[in-house]
């Protein structure tokens, strides 16, 4: 990608666990064995279209927006909203949802759209990010408009009922995540849940819900044995933890190579790994001028905005692609 790249630590999570389990992390990075994930029931979306096929099971089939039939005119077409139901167990008071999916890659291609708007002063608002009252703005941005961050709700107490998020990550790279679930609240056989993505920023692949009790499980963290970069410096003491000490990559097609020893595997285990890792990037922004502060402003404040300038934005791209095609 056309962007800097900070890289604060690199190590590798190494888990043994029972061979009838998996093991999948949270957003926070806390990890979940899943024993027997069970299909939704039923799978439809707010016109009661069948979902099944898109969203029943890990696979390459992924449910999309629709987005060449939206409308940005109309408020209905800036969001979908999918209901899923799913068998409860009695006195399942706990559930682990597991979701398979992403953002999309024009998600990403709108994150630096709506960063390139605030012209020069752009640094101004970077640096105003390490403020506590700018963050806890940009985190209830994040809940209202569901970008980047999907909203979970259940059907309890006959009400929808808001119970965690789905983090966005991608594009080009699907993830498994467990979301927690309190049941306490919930009764009879079947649970209910509703999530509402943004048109054109969301690509899902599958639900699916654990009730099964989490099990013990081993893991270690696994420095580089060896870890060289792009211009042959020695990277161990910069990636072995989060310290601020960052391992910078500015240009496209810079490499590290890292090694890793492996610890002995453990009898009658499986062994899932997972890549640890902190940092962050900026984008290289054509960022100049004066910044175009309407739609800044009404992106912030105008709830499904910012949606609507995406598929404004969308059209205005695929126009320009169909026109390019014809010459």
């Amino acid at each position: 990608m056309n962007e800097t790249q900070y890289t604060d630590e690199f190590k590798l999570c190494v888990v043994d666990h029972p061979q009838e389990v998996d093991v999948i992390q949270d957003a926070d990075g806390n990890m979940y064995t899943v024993a027997a994930p069970q299909k939704p029931l039923l799978a439809v979306d707010h016109r009661n279209e069948d979902l099944q096929q898109w969203l029943s099971e890990k696979d390459l089939l992924f449910w999309e927006s629709n987005v060449l039939s939206k409308d940005p005119a109309n408020p209905a077409d800036l969001r979908d909203t999918l209901f899923l139901t799913f068998p409860k167990p009695a006195n399942a008071d706990k559930a682990k949802l597991v979701v398979h999916g992403c953002t999309t890659l024009w998600g990403s291609q709108m994150l630096r759209r709506m960063t390139e708007i605030r012209g020069d002063q752009l640094e101004n608002w970077y640096a105003g990010l390490n403020n506590a009252a700018q963050k806890e703005m940009l985190n209830a941005w994040n809940k209202r408009e569901q970008i980047y961050k999907l909203q979970v709700y259940i059907w309890a107490a006959n009400t929808w009922a808001h119970r965690g998020e789905i983090m966005g990550g991608g594009p080009f790279i699907a993830e498994e995540r467990v979301v927690p679930l309190d049941l306490a609240d919930i009764e009879g056989d079947t649970l209910k849940i509703r999530v509402s993505p943004p048109t054109g920023f969301w690509q899902l692949n599958s639900f699916a819900v654990d009730y099964s009790q989490d099990v013990p499980f081993e893991f270690h963290d696994i420095s580089a044995s060896s870890a060289t970069g792009h211009d042959g410096v020695d990277l161990r003491s910069v990636l072995e933890s989060t310290d601020a000490n960052y391992y910078v990559m500015p240009e496209v097609g810079q490499r590290a190579y890292l090694t890793f020893p492996v610890p002995p595997p453990k009898l009658n285990s499986e062994r899932t790994v997972f890549a640890k890792v902190s940092g962050y990037y900026d984008m290289h922004l054509n960022a100049s001028g004066k910044p175009k502060s309407e739609i800044v402003h009404r992106i912030l404040s105008e709830p499904g905005y910012v949606t609507k300038f995406a598929l404004q934005e969308y059209f205005k791209w695929r126009s320009d692609q169909l026109e390019k095609a014809e010459k």
